[in-house]
């Protein structure tokens, strides 16, 4: 999910913008002049936060619907918007099904509703989707713990690890689109005896 705050707030920050940004901005709200019957036209700066400060990266404008913040976008050459919702939950490898409503052009309440429902939506699925992971990966984890074997070289969050017995090395890492990376490998040389054993 990415920050946003007000310009105004940013200039507190010590954020400064350069007549390009100025001029960029102006481009954004002029193009959305259609909206300002329905909605609040409110330019944001984007910026990450790390070394204990915000590091700002640029101005976006957003529209407030009924009081659900929105980012209008288009191609460059195109004369109606798509939308996206300022609060977003990132899921990685996320995919959906469900089918968005028309780009609007002219915008209308039905219109702008029927993108916020959608949006919103889409939403509830990543929430399913991060749940299901989560469920897969304490299953996953589980049947580690309730095995007794020793996890070797675990990572901090658990999520990577061998298992070291005296045949086999067994390695896992669950990655962040919920994958889990599991494989086996024979650590022991032995004859044709050694393996027909280790087979039954």
């Amino acid at each position: 999910m990415k920050n946003y705050i007000t310009l105004e707030l940013a200039k507190n920050y010590g954020f400064e913008w350069t007549k390009y940004t100025t001029d960029r901005m102006n481009e954004q709200i002029k193009a959305l002049e259609n909206f300002k019957d329905l909605c609040t036209i409110i330019p944001m700066v984007n910026y990450s936060e790390y070394d204990d400060k915000k590091h700002f990266e640029h101005i976006t404008v957003f529209i407030d619907f009924k009081g659900v913040l929105l980012r209008p976008y288009k191609r460059y050459n195109e004369k109606s918007f798509e939308f996206s919702l300022a609060e977003s939950l990132y899921v990685p490898s996320f995919n959906h099904n469900l089918e968005a409503p028309q780009k609007v052009g002219k915008p209308t309440e039905k219109k702008l509703l029927a993108w916020i429902e959608y949006l919103q939506n889409v939403e509830l699925l990543k929430i399913e989707k991060i749940n299901e992971r989560k469920n897969k990966e304490t299953e996953f984890l589980d049947k580690i713990k309730n095995s007794g074997l020793k996890v070797s070289h675990q990572s901090n969050d658990g999520k990577r690890g061998y298992i070291i017995t005296e045949f086999f090395e067994f390695s896992f890492e669950i990655l962040n689109d919920g994958y889990i990376n599991q494989s086996i490998r024979l650590t022991k040389s032995g004859t044709i005896d050694t393996f027909l054993e280790l087979i039954k």
